[in-house]
């Protein structure tokens, strides 16, 4: 059988997600000949479901249908309706070896594949023999089934209508299990979907510059790749709502994928404005789609949209291969009937096998089939229909489920012809790309998972250190003594080598998060009557996917007011003697144990006099002190709540909110966000962020025979000076350290809430009479921090606090090796 470019990508995410669903499976099996239990036989269930859920998207049919045989008898064991016994095991263990042996025929045909097709030899795979002896082992029913069981089955079958508006409806009715069938197909099209999207709004924008056509091959790949999945997913028994959403996505995306299909081929190059609003609103209500899916609800309408891109496609002349596509989408809808049929066709044939059969509801549940068999026009099926119905109306039902089986059976056959016919029309059409040997070196990772291994390091970690008090034991025995540090030592090593894996498995590129700022940019840039030209640099620095959340609305809000505020239009530019594009920066590099990003205009930059004429208005200083404070020091009060110098409101910025929350988000990644700016030239804003927001290096201390840490990334350094350099100047207090006079505060007296006093400060015991302090820097500026007494330094897992208990100088927690908690300060928080 073969497959196109378009199912070999979707093969090659079978190829990650198999080994997943496979693992461990057939000890599961087993297990099930000794302990039958529901929940062993669920566990069984979802993993042959999940492997059926993802082989269906690339048509695998002996695996879709071992599978949708084995799933019969698990529900049937499940509802006690049948006794599992060995030879069910044995069964169930052939159609695992089938699963395996399909799965090495796709890998083993992929790492061969050259150019952009792939034959494999699904016919070789015997897999209906082992389909036939699971469908007879369903007739070993138990004959102590439950009346009320059979009554209730009846029940759902009767309250289900079989036709909504002439269109087939199919739902799942695997009520005691736990996976909704819908819903993980929907999970696995949003997360492809999505990727789609993304990919279409980035390759738009630099499109609509360069109009380059192996971008435009990209955009048409995205159209292409959602239209395919929505076909799929339309064909896998959708309904309802969710089903005209699916449907109307398959419209659009296919409209532009014709559309991107004429411009490739040089028309529509005189209306290009034109062609790239119509695919930017055609995203866009591709993007509200997503939302409709997940939340579902009622879809929007799409008419006016389809008139307009209608204009772009009515009136041209198709050349053979839009008449070739015309077909593929003929045969693809068949494909749809054909599967829909199938799925109810198995429905009813349970129902057959069931007892209390009636009549009436037989033939009720037949009309969808009669509509599938009829929008087929076959008539041999609709030969095979009729012995169905001459059986069913003499009441022979076990003649039925034959003929029935048989009509199923042919429906299949011709559903893999047409699925043939599919893949050699797709040969005639132009291909974009050749297909490069693919092998897999990823793994999908629920988040969940990788959070709970992230708190595990932090408990291995806090185990070090525990092992670490305890190796400073004063231990009489040597050898012991000995023994103990050489397992603390090599405990040491391997945590922090696990340590840096487990962190490493939650970086990501900073790229994905750039990127998305490009439409921003655009959009923002064309509503203002501004040119503007974003520049990217050290996309590939990599940073928690944690910090990547919390940073995009920071971001999101300094481009915008770049965009509003710090570049001028482009007849303001010329004037001062400046491109007419404006440019914006978004920069990304490591600094010790910070990645810094940065955002820079080349526009008016801020003026330190309207920032400060803006501060004394609000009441924030008075005139006296504003005029003390230097033109660099005067910016930080653009991040004071409400601050703003815009002369008038307009829908990006201007209200006074953003910046606030900008600095607001940030300290609370323990980052630091700083501004410089030049009347002219433009303003820069660096965002200092912590690599990991999980695990910290720190230094504790001692004040009041309570132990706090200081993160070490806040830390200038740590010293001892003698009491003597101490000096108390009109009411503050000042120490000498190497000849330089900084401002001395105590932690002891600002954890208390009280002001600091020298002779109080001269009159405490320390060793030697030094004083241990530790040098914090903020906006350029030194202070020394006084402890009571140096610990040691050491990693430490930082836990989050309630909102209730945060201030500004206390960050966070860590639990000791012997269960004590310890606050994280933030020496940022203490200094202001």
């Amino acid at each position: 059988m073969k497959f196109l470019e378009d199912d070999m990508e979707i093969l090659e995410s079978i190829l990650e997600e198999a080994p997943s669903h496979l693992e461990g499976l057939e000890e599961k099996i087993m297990e099930l000949e000794n302990n039958p239990s529901k929940e062993s036989i669920d566990d069984v269930f979802r993993s042959f479901h999940s492997i059926k859920g993802i082989s269906s998207f690339a048509n695998l049919i002996p695996i879709v249908n071992t599978c949708h045989a084995v799933e019969d008898i698990l529900k049937m064991a499940k509802k006690d309706e049948i006794s599992l016994n060995s030879e069910h095991i044995d069964l169930f263990l052939e159609g695992l070896d089938v699963i395996k042996d399909t799965i090495s025929l796709v890998r083993e045909a992929l790492e061969n594949a050259q150019g952009n097709e792939v034959d494999i030899p699904l016919e070789d795979i015997n897999y209906q023999d082992i389909v036939d002896e699971i469908e007879k082992s369903k007739e070993l029913k138990n004959e102590n089934e439950s009346t009320n069981q059979e009554n209730s089955e009846k029940q759902l079958l009767e309250e289900k209508p079989p036709i909504i508006d002439n269109k087939i409806k199919v739902e799942n009715n695997d009520d005691d299990f736990t996976m909704d069938v819908d819903d993980e197909m929907m999970n696995d099209f949003l997360d492809e979907y999505t990727e789609n999207l993304e990919s279409l709004e980035q390759n738009l924008v630099e499109y609509e510059e360069s109009q380059k056509e192996d971008i435009a091959n990209v955009l048409m790949r995205n159209f292409h790749s959602i239209k395919g999945v929505s076909r799929l997913l339309l064909s896998m028994g959708l309904s309802g709502n969710k089903r005209e959403i699916l449907e109307k996505i398959e419209k659009i995306s296919h409209m532009l994928e014709d559309i991107m299909l004429d411009s490739k081929n040089g028309k529509n190059k005189k209306d290009i404005a034109f062609l790239i609003n119509i695919l930017y609103e055609g995203i866009d209500l591709l993007k509200d789609f997503k939302t409709t899916l997940i939340n579902d609800e009622k879809s929007p309408d799409i008419n006016e949209y389809l008139i307009k891109i209608s204009s772009l496609l009515d009136g041209k002349v198709r050349d053979n291969n839009q008449k070739n596509e015309k077909t593929i989408e003929i045969h693809e809808n068949k494909h749809t009937v054909y599967e829909a049929t199938s799925n109810i066709i198995s429905q009813l044939i349970e129902y057959l096998k069931s007892d209390n059969v009636e009549v009436s509801q037989v033939e009720r549940m037949a009309v969808p089939i009669s509509n599938g068999i009829e929008k087929s026009n076959d008539e041999s099926l609709k030969e095979i229909f009729e012995k169905f119905m001459n059986f069913i109306k003499k009441s022979d039902f076990q003649s039925g489920v034959t003929e029935l089986t048989r009509l199923r059976d042919k429906i299949n056959k011709k559903n893999i012809e047409i699925k043939e016919k599919i893949v050699k029309n797709k040969e005639k059409e132009p291909q974009t790309k050749k297909h490069t040997t693919f092998t897999s070196k990823t793994i999908r990772v629920e988040s969940e998972k990788l959070d709970k291994m992230i708190n595990l390091v932090g408990e291995l970690i806090t185990l070090k250190n525990s092992s670490q008090h305890f190796a400073k034991a004063d231990i009489k025995d040597k050898n012991l003594l000995l023994q103990m540090k050489n397992l603390n030592t090599k405990l040491e090593r391997l945590s922090a080598e696990f340590q840096n894996v487990v962190m490493s498995l939650r970086m990501v590129p900073i790229r994905d998060l750039f990127v998305k700022f490009k439409r921003t940019v655009r959009d923002f840039s064309k509503s203002l009557g501004k040119n503007v030209e974003l520049i990217m640099e050290g996309e590939d620095t990599e940073v928690d996917r944690a910090v990547i959340e919390l940073l995009s609305d920071p971001l999101t809000h300094m481009i915008r007011n770049s965009l509003d505020h710090g570049l001028e239009t482009p007849e303001e530019r010329k004037k001062s003697g400046k491109e007419p594009v404006g440019k914006i920066y978004l920069r990304a590099y490591y600094k010790g144990s910070y990645v810094f990003i940065e955002i820079e205009d080349d526009g008016r930059g801020i003026n330190p006099e309207a920032v400060r004429y803006k501060a004394i208005e609000k009441g924030l200083v008075s005139s006296e002190e504003a005029l003390q404070i230097s033109d660099e020091e005067i910016l930080y009060y653009i991040f004071e709540p409400g601050f703003s110098t815009a002369k008038k409101v307009t829908d990006i910025s201007g209200r006074g909110v953003g910046m606030d929350v900008v600095k607001t988000n940030i300290e609370k990644m323990n980052g630091k966000v700083y501004v410089e700016s030049e009347i002219g030239k433009g303003t820069k804003f660096i965002l200092r962020i912590p690599l990991s927001l999980s695990v910290i290096m720190g230094i504790m201390v001692e004040s009041e025979q309570e132990k706090y840490i200081f993160p070490l990334e806040g830390i200038e350094e740590t010293l001892k000076i003698h009491k003597d350099k101490v000096h108390n100047f009109a009411g503050e207090i000042f120490i000498e350290v190497r000849g330089e006079v900084i401002p001395l505060i105590s932690l002891r007296d600002v954890l208390n809430s009280k002001e600091s006093n020298v002779e109080d400060i001269l009159n405490r015991e320390y060793e030697f009479d030094l004083l241990p302090l530790v040098i914090v820097e903020e906006n350029n500026e030194r202070v020394a921090v006084l402890v009571d007494k140096f610990l040691e330094e050491g990693e430490y897992l930082i836990k989050s606090i309630p909102e209730y208990l945060r201030s500004g100088f206390i960050s966070g927690s860590t639990i000791l090796g012997n269960g004590q908690v310890v606050l994280v300060l933030n020496p940022m928080g203490l200094v202001i």
